[in-house]
């Protein structure tokens, strides 16, 4: 933590954009350090509820948000979409230009029940982008349509790129039932966002990531159990939006390509018309420099 304060202050960092609440206690010592500044603090809010770490912290620090800015992606009591977070500059690809392939993962964590639907999705006849989570995957027999992708182990996302800039963890293929292939990462985006934007459904629980790629991409999103009250909260504005559905109620409906057409189509539909997150706070930061 010192090592951070001491580069903020060398090099005069004013403006802040949080996204978890454990780091509330570094904002704050910073703050208390340059009582001669203003500073420009950002907490948004990824998820419709407040996730654990912005719980924990308000157990420590009632009113932690009383200096800083609040922003809430989503608004769970009208069941609204306040701003969106762009994810690439890519434009969202037509639903009839995609694959009839389903990316299917965990979250950044790894966790919830969507291994235990790769049988059934299979049989209902889609191929399968699965997230790896480790250096051993299952491996699929000479038939499988199925495919397993990780990022790179030695990845980290305080290593700059070239130029300074930070960067986004390269996928890499690990096994796969098909001629290997390689996928094609697209500048400022992260390495799976090409498989979700050419996949007809990502199916995962509903992750704050797991949002910010759907809306992004245009693709819907199947809906497997939450993990927390957070993302049960996501999961309601998704459905009441029309951007996603649970995954017994798709299975229910048999599976039907159309279910994802017609969210895909409000995706695309609706996308354009909420604010984008880092463009609002730029002219709010260029109306506060006036």
């Amino acid at each position: 933590m010192r090592s951070t304060l001491a580069r903020w202050h060398a090099e005069d960092r004013r403006s802040f954009i949080c996204l978890s609440g454990h780091w509330v206690h570094v904002l704050d010592i910073y703050r208390q350090q340059r009582p001669d500044v203003e500073l420009l603090v950002d907490l948004l809010h990824l998820d419709a509820d407040d996730s654990p770490s912005w719980k924990q912290v308000r157990k420590l620090v009632p009113n932690y948000e009383a200096p800083y800015r609040v922003v809430q992606l989503y608004d769970v009591g009208a069941m609204q979409i306040n701003y969106r977070v762009n994810t690439s500059t890519v434009p969202a690809l037509p639903f009839d230009k995609r694959n009839r392939r389903l990316v299917v993962h965990g979250g950044g964590w790894g966790i919830g029940t969507y291994r235990d639907r790769v049988a059934e999705l299979e049989s209902a006849g889609f191929a399968l982008d699965m997230v790896s989570y480790g250096p051993q995957v299952p491996d699929p027999d000479a038939t499988s349509r199925r495919r397993y992708f990780s990022e790179d182990p030695f990845w980290r996302p305080w290593h700059l790129e070239t130029g300074g800039d930070c960067g986004f963890p390269p996928p890499g293929i690990l096994s796969t039932g098909l001629d290997e292939t390689r996928i094609s990462v697209q500048s400022g985006s992260h390495g799976l966002y090409e498989l979700i934007r050419s996949a007809s459904a990502i199916v995962s629980k509903p992750g704050a990531g797991t949002l910010i790629d759907s809306l992004g991409s245009c693709t819907p999103l199947v809906m497997l159990e939450p993990f927390g009250a957070h993302e049960e909260a996501n999961a309601n504005v998704w459905s009441a939006q029309g951007f996603g559905i649970s995954y017994r109620d798709w299975a229910a409906a048999g599976y039907a390509n159309s279910i994802l057409e017609t969210m895909h189509s409000r995706l695309m539909e609706r996308k354009e018309r909420i604010a984008e997150y880092v463009s609002t706070l730029i002219e709010d930061m260029q109306e506060v420099a006036q």
